[in-house]
């Protein structure tokens, strides 16, 4: 029995979500000990599992079936729909089964055989699977929830799967991707329109990079290192013509100095005795 539940859950998603404007709660007080019968984990989650729940329905309905009525109870740790995402369970959970592409390598480590329930993270969201479209909104927050699961476990952000992935005889999930809004889509890896698991992970990774997610501080060394390449880089000022080929920005940037000193009456920290250039100039234009 693994003793290890996902007690940081709110945190995490509530840290997450905030920024989006995206409503989250508890589904239940029951929801940090609820789990299948293996218990908790063994371990940090080793991945996030992407699903549709094959439901048009909204949250609250689908988590009180996942919880209550589901045979194979309980069925997600988190589901989400266009307007709130809930948390549903802090152990293992029974929403992935058996998959027929495992064993499956992630960044910490390796799922063996049909045993992705007990080390995945499952997100449902509330989808038919059949056309019903994806609102932007709510696959941005699952973006989000998934890079700061895997983030808090210590995991890469491309550490996802479809469950089309892990079990292509018998699951599509999710799909469709034509039904994916926003400015990122899936490409389709299946006749139902299944979401390439590829794509979905780039994605994560691209998302994690540019949101500033994951990113390293630059070092004093990075910084040299940058400043230097900007200093060295040649301009090409388009006057060949007149021999002048490109030179180094520093080159540029230090004329660029000197006019402005001369045209500012300023050498050697000491006023220029005559009118200045921009003096001259202004007097010149009255």
């Amino acid at each position: 029995m693994g003793d290890l539940y996902l007690d940081w859950l709110p945190e995490v998603l509530g840290a997450a979500l905030e920024p989006l404007g995206y409503d989250w709660d508890l589904f239940d007080a029951e929801w940090l000990h609820r789990s299948r019968s293996s218990g908790g984990y063994d371990e940090n989650p080793l991945c996030v599992m992407w699903h549709h729940t094959a439901s048009s329905g909204n949250a609250w309905d689908d988590a009180a079936y996942q919880c209550y009525s589901a045979d194979a109870a309980p069925i997600s740790n988190i589901t989400i729909d266009a307007d709130v995402c809930l948390i549903l369970a802090g152990g293992a959970t029974n929403t992935n089964g058996s998959g027929s592409n495992s064993p499956m390598s992630f960044s910490r480590g390796t799922v063996a055989t049909d045993d992705m329930n007990r080390r995945a993270v499952g997100i449902e969201m509330c989808n038919n699977g059949i056309g019903q479209p994806y609102p932007e909104r709510m696959i941005n927050a699952v973006f989000a929830i998934s890079n700061a699961i895997n983030r808090r476990c210590g995991n890469q952000p491309g550490d996802v799967c479809t469950h089309q992935h892990y079990a292509p005889e018998r699951k599509i999930d999710p799909s469709t991707c034509t039904a994916v809004q926003g400015d990122w889509y899936p490409s389709s890896v299946t006749g139902s329109g299944s979401w390439s698991v590829d794509d979905l992970r780039n994605e994560c990774a691209r998302r994690a990079a540019t949101g500033g997610e994951d990113e390293m501080p630059l070092s004093d060394d990075d910084i040299t290192k940058i400043a230097k390449a900007v200093w060295d880089y040649e301009i090409d000022t388009t006057a060949r013509d007149a021999g002048i080929d490109p030179e180094p920005a520093g080159h540029w940037l230090q004329r660029s100095y000197l006019i402005a000193r001369q045209y500012l009456g300023k050498f050697s920290g000491h006023p220029a005795a005559d009118p200045t250039l921009l003096k001259q100039i202004h007097d010149n234009t009255k």
